[in-house]
């Protein structure tokens, strides 16, 4: 059986290696409009946290698969081409810098847009999240606001 938390839609057959897929609709209910809904893979060792944050995206209208373990990640993101990928940096196994170069190497996510969810909060740290690809650098506890604003305007 399939753990409901760690599935995405399969991406169309017909979708480009690497090209994100087109916006999947919304579940039921959802407020948002279904075409700015994300496909996201959310990664975090700290599973309240994780499954806060899983929630508050899915109120939003996004699809999102929740892992805790950046090997389990990197097998969901090969599968499911998700479009964001919202990754802790302080991961058992690997951490989030080594994580986001694999996801790079993926056909699959060497596209989509990094995010670092993190407690690392150094004057270098966000420049060193850009270094390795990511697009942000976002503190925990995350400003959910900001984040709602850069899933919208996808930049």
């Amino acid at each position: 059986m399939t753990d409901p938390d760690k599935t995405l839609p399969t991406p169309p057959e017909d979708a480009e290696a690497g090209t994100p897929p087109a916006a999947l609709p919304s579940k039921g209910g959802d407020k948002k409009d279904s075409a700015r809904a994300k496909r996201i893979l959310l990664v975090d060792d700290n599973p309240d946290l994780a499954e806060s944050l899983k929630q508050l995206l899915e109120l939003e209208g996004h699809q999102v698969a929740m892992v805790t373990d950046p090997l389990t990640a990197l097998e969901l993101a090969a599968k499911a081409a998700p479009e964001i990928c919202i990754l802790d940096l302080e991961l058992p196994i690997m951490d989030g810098y080594e994580l986001a170069k694999r996801l790079r190497e993926l056909p699959a996510t060497k596209n989509a847009m990094l995010i670092a969810l993190t407690g690392y909060g150094w004057d270098h740290d966000p420049r060193r999240s850009r270094e390795a690809g990511f697009a942000h650098h976002l503190l925990k506890p995350v400003d959910t606001a900001r984040l709602t604003r850069i899933l919208e305007d996808g930049i």
